[in-house]
C-alpha cells in the first residue's frame, strides 16, 4: 500500500492511495508529489469536503506527453451508510486537491467510516 503523509484522514489516505495504485501511467509520479506535500487547506462546507495540497515549484509535475491541463481521477465508496463521491485534480501536472461529496445525499455523514471502493475510470 501507498505511503501518505499523517495529515491525512484515514478515508482521504485510502482513497487516494486505490486512485494512484491503479493508475499505472501516472501513479508513480503522483505518489512522489502526494509523498513532497503539505496540507494546504481542508474545507468541509457541510455537504462535502476539498483537501487542499501544496506541492512545491521544484517539485516534477507529472511527465510529457501529458499536457498540463486540468485532469482528475473519480471514485466512490458507501461512507457512513452514504454513498459518496471523490474527485482527486490535478492542475498543471500536480496533485491540486481532494473533493469528497455525498451521491444523493444532502450532507456529508458524520461517520466516516467506509466500505471498498470502487474507481471510475472514464475520467
Amino acid at each position: 500500500m501507498l505511503t501518505t503523509p499523517s495529515f491525512l484522514t484515514p478515508l482521504e489516505s485510502a482513497v487516494i492511495s486505490a486512485m494512484l495504485e491503479a493508475s499505472t501511467e501516472f501513479g508513480a509520479a503522483l505518489s512522489v508529489q502526494l509523498a513532497e506535500s503539505t496540507l494546504e487547506s481542508r474545507e468541509h462546507n457541510g455537504y462535502g469536503f476539498y483537501t487542499t495540497f501544496h506541492v512545491s515549484d521544484g517539485t516534477e509535475p507529472i511527465p510529457p506527453p501529458v499536457p498540463l491541463i486540468d485532469r482528475r481521477f473519480a471514485a466512490s465508496t458507501v461512507v457512513g451508510g452514504q454513498l459518496c463521491g471523490f474527485l482527486l485534480w490535478i492542475l498543471n501536472g500536480k496533485i491540486d486537491f481532494l473533493e469528497g461529496y455525498p451521491l444523493g445525499g444532502d450532507e456529508w455523514p458524520s461517520n466516516e467510516s467506509f466500505g471498498p471502493i470502487t474507481l471510475d475510470q472514464s475520467t
